[in-house]
């Protein structure tokens, strides 16, 4: 059978889109993880429904990442 991956998450605050340049930081920071191999699993808020939302991504671990 064939190895299962083992994975590695990451857990980054996006900006809403009320804030100032929110939609560009948030595609702009979407973009940067992907092309470092990151895929966004979901995204959550922390605490009420109005606080932050956070990114969770995941990728599979590789050595070669280096971080």
């Amino acid at each position: 059978a064939p190895e299962l991956p083992a994975w590695e998450y990451e857990v980054v605050r996006l900006k809403s889109d009320a804030e100032e340049g929110g939609v560009t930081y948030t595609e702009d920071l979407l973009n940067r993880m992907g092309e470092k191999g990151w895929e966004l699993v979901n995204i959550v808020p922390l605490g009420d429904g109005d606080g932050p939302r956070y990114g969770v991504f995941k990728r599979a671990w590789d050595e070669a990442y280096g971080e």
